[in-house]
């Protein structure tokens, strides 16, 4: 992040603080956005073993009651 001691009240000062602001946008978009794809990977991961769970339980020989 910038930090710098401007503290003026003219076209600036206005443009430091914007900028500072969409700063603290972008860095809180970033972190929801890594959070949303931990999320979604934890429950992509969770998918995959309850399909092998689910595949295991299939039977490997047809027909499967001779």
């Amino acid at each position: 992040m910038i930090d710098l001691p401007i503290r003026a009240d003219d076209e600036i000062g206005d443009l430091y603080h914007e900028i500072r602001s969409m700063q603290d946008r972008v860095v809180e978009g970033a972190d929801r956005l890594m959070k949303v794809t931990a999320e979604r990977e934890h429950v992509d991961t969770e998918l995959n073993m309850a399909a092998q769970i689910q595949a295991s339980a299939l039977p490997r020989q047809f027909p499967a009651f001779p």
